[in-house]
């Protein structure tokens, strides 16, 4: 059984999004590239099994999503600390901001407000539970504005072959002048799990 508890971090992180049921009208051909996804390999030594599979492509209908999964190998139960969204929380890749990780749970994520937002303030729900467009903008799976996250994080007491996973969509971001860009993207975490070591996943957009 999960226990969680919270582990707070002051600040604030930055993304570009928007919104569940934020309906954005698109009149042109949507971009729906080719995508794959790869996750590191992990030492037996670590006790934990991760991997990352491709749920859906990117469609006229649907932005691409992909699930993360983590599961305790050990023969006991261990504790591990993650970032808000268990078991990954690095929604932009390291060396780009073309594209982003937006997780199902965007419960701790709020709009931010700056010029290159592409859709008016007063259009946006505020509340943090509208992150998602139902559709393309302008023929691109997009994120029409930029948001920002709390940096807190979740410790999580998992039981032997107990896994923690969620799911995430691949948005292009709402500044970038190209649409969902074609190049592999690395997504890492740093002192992943509260220990001294990086993992990460890769994706690739052909």
């Amino acid at each position: 059984m999960k226990r969680r508890s919270l582990l707070s971090v002051g600040g604030l992180g930055l993304a570009s999004v928007s919104g569940f049921g934020l309906s954005v009208q698109s009149r042109t051909a949507v971009r729906t590239p080719e995508i794959s996804v790869e996750a590191d390999s992990v030492a037996d030594e670590r006790d934990v099994s991760i991997a990352v599979s491709l749920e859906q492509g990117f469609s006229d209908d649907n932005p691409a999503q992909i699930t993360i999964a983590l599961t305790n190998t050990a023969a006991v139960e261990q504790r591990f600390q993650f970032g808000l969204t268990p078991p990954f929380s690095a929604y932009s890749p390291t060396e780009s901001s073309s594209i982003y990780l937006v997780p199902n749970d965007t419960s701790s994520w709020l709009p931010v407000i700056d010029d290159d937002d592409r859709v008016p303030a007063e259009e946006t729900d505020r509340s943090g539970t509208e992150l998602i467009p139902d559709e393309p903008i302008h023929g691109c799976w997009r994120l029409p504005r930029s948001v920002g996250y709390h940096l807190s994080g979740v410790v999580l007491s998992m039981d032997p072959d107990e896994t923690v996973q969620e799911t995430y969509s691949i948005f292009g971001s709402s500044t970038s002048r190209q649409c969902l860009p074609s190049d592999d993207y690395r997504f890492i975490e740093e002192n992943y799990l509260g220990l001294d070591w990086e993992w990460g996943i890769t994706v690739s957009i052909a």
